[in-house]
């Protein structure tokens, strides 16, 4: 599914997924090598290494890995809760770019069976 470009502003794949295997979000190196294959799976380019960040669980927050890397034509952002089985991913572009090549690789590398995808076009107001 590709999504045309409204005003040159560029689309935004925003991806919730829910009973992800915790071992599977809590992996530093599988979330750092997410970040760094998903720009080519969709034809972007990086202008970052991607940068992880794991926090340890404390009163107010359940814990997890924070990441993102940014690209010539924008960004790509995770946050996980490995305890809850949840994640949130943020993809947003300047560019026209495949949907479901997208969200496929992320099938494969988390094991995704229960998420919600939300494809925003930005400029369109």
């Amino acid at each position: 599914m590709k999504v045309k470009k409204i005003h040159n502003q560029g689309n935004h794949l925003i991806l919730d997924g829910v009973n992800v295997n915790g071992k599977l979000l809590n992996d530093k190196k599988l979330i750092r090598n997410i970040l760094k294959e998903l720009p080519s799976v969709v034809n972007m380019h990086t202008l970052t290494k991607p940068k992880i960040i794991k926090a340890k669980p404390k009163e107010w927050d359940t814990g997890g890995i924070t990441g993102f890397v940014i690209l010539s034509e924008s960004n790509i952002s995770i946050h996980t809760y490995p305890n809850e089985g949840r994640f949130y991913l943020d993809l947003f572009s300047c560019m026209e770019f495949d949907v479901d090549k997208a969200v496929n690789y992320l099938k494969d590398k988390l094991e995704l069976k229960d998420f919600k995808k939300t494809l925003l076009k930005r400029g369109d107001y």
